[in-house]
């Protein structure tokens, strides 16, 4: 079992550890990524701003106090750590600042190797690319409870206890119930009006029940030259369980949407997006960060 690190005099050698607001936002930032690892999901500047209460989108300099804790608390415990903080992506392009990519390679050279030179004319999704592998050393580095312990935090529960299952969701259940009018209603609005999903209206009106090429069909597709936006709508009468179950069409979607760009070797943004009528069950929220989904709940087609 992983133990805290108990030694306060060994800890203030850490730079999370040095009381200033900056070190307490990293040192909350810390448990929040060692998390997205156990997802295998990346998280947006603002998103992580939002769970360590820090105003704003702005966090690189808490994130290079992460990188130095990491560096020293690698060279303690003998090993190599991964640059953890490559998971922290801007929210249209869902890569992180270049500044931070040509850091970080400065950095840690080997996990960089496959990446070319100046990125600066690359498209977002081609960075995407590159990122892949990247994230994926990362996520598959299973040491981060020891190194978390090691800057004096609690290991993260590894377990995928299912406790932010909605009550009573039946696993194997057939979920389709046919098309209410409440739905069409919602689907029609967030196509008519994609600024209420912070949308640019130069996006257009979306498209209702594209198909993707597995025949499934996200509710309401948005085709912009830079990005395409796919949204799951659930309209006020959805239950928790309804909600829960839109939580894991948006993963569904996610994957569809990238594999189609990808081969179709188009250059553009994908996300997908939960749209909620009434408001988002706080009991999911764990579930919704567990999967990295974004919400826009309270969208009244009214």
């Amino acid at each position: 079992m992983t133990r805290l690190n108990s030694d306060r005099k060994d800890l203030k050698r850490f730079k999370i550890n040095q009381g200033t607001p900056s070190a307490s936002y990293a040192k909350k930032a810390l448990p929040v990524l060692v998390k997205r690892t156990l997802a295998r999901q990346t998280i947006t500047y603002g998103d992580l701003c939002s769970k360590v209460g820090k105003n704003g989108s702005r966090f690189s300099y808490e994130l290079d106090l992460i990188i130095d804790d990491l560096r020293q608390d690698g060279d303690m415990l003998g090993i190599e750590i991964p640059p953890l903080t490559i998971l922290v992506v801007d929210k249209k392009t869902r890569v992180p600042e270049l500044k931070a990519i040509y850091d970080l390679r400065e950095i840690y050279g080997k996990y960089f190797k496959h990446f070319p030179g100046p990125l600066d004319d690359l498209e977002p999704t081609t960075i995407q690319g590159y990122m892949h592998p990247l994230n994926e050393s990362v996520f598959d580095f299973d040491r981060w409870n020891d190194v978390i312990v090691e800057l004096g935090l609690e290991p993260i529960d590894t377990g995928r206890e299912r406790d932010f299952l909605p009550h009573g969701v039946p696993i194997n259940r057939n979920m389709g119930t046919g098309e209410s009018e409440e739905h069409k209603r919602l689907k029609q609005f967030v196509a008519e009006h994609p600024h209420v999903i912070g949308l640019p209206s130069n996006y257009g009106y979306g498209t209702l029940e594209a198909q993707f090429y597995s025949k499934d069909t996200p509710d309401v597709l948005f085709k912009h030259p830079k990005e395409w936006v796919a949204v799951e709508v659930k309209a006020d009468n959805a239950d928790e369980q309804e909600i829960f179950r839109g939580l894991f069409q948006c993963v569904k979607y996610s994957a569809l949407l990238s594999a189609q760009l990808k081969f179709d070797g188009k250059n553009v943004v994908g996300r997908v997006l939960l749209v909620l009528e009434g408001s988002f069950p706080s009991s999911l929220r764990q579930a919704k960060e567990l999967l990295g989904i974004e919400v826009f709940d309270n969208i009244n087609p009214k």
